[in-house]
């Protein structure tokens, strides 16, 4: 039950997110910078309770059980790499460790993107001085 209602959350979620990114201004506002934060509490929350309630070799159950849970893991591994694909020059450019956030990404998938997404719009946000000496 639970698993269906965070299902329809989180298409309505994703939804909103969507139209708010792209109706925001070019500058990064405190509501920007909010989502990509929020969706990463949220989203701790669900993915530590799956491992607590399920442990890791469920994970890798669930993604070899068949050719539709096959694919939603591709389909995770093509938006991770289109994601940091997109962050990386900006991560660059903002003078952050990208190696780390390489291997973070590895460990915890979304949710070291919408760290570093909020990280990036953070530091995108300061003064230019200050943009230079930031990790």
């Amino acid at each position: 039950m639970i698993s269906s209602i965070l299902f329809v959350v989180g298409a309505v979620v994703l939804v909103a997110f969507l139209a708010v990114t792209t109706l925001a201004a070019k500058k990064a506002e405190a509501p920007a910078i909010a989502l990509p934060i929020a969706a990463f509490a949220v989203f701790s929350v669900i993915s530590v309770r799956a491992l607590v309630t399920e442990g890791f070799p469920q994970l890798l159950a669930d993604h070899t059980r068949g050719p539709w849970s096959t694919q939603v893991w591709f389909d995770l591994l093509l938006a991770s790499s289109i994601a940091w694909s997109a962050l990386l020059p900006r991560a660059r450019r903002l003078g952050m460790h990208v190696g780390l956030w390489a291997i973070a990404l590895v460990l915890t998938g979304s949710l070291a993107l919408l760290a570093m997404l909020a990280r990036i719009l953070y530091l995108e946000a300061r003064p230019r001085a200050d943009v230079a000496n930031s990790p």
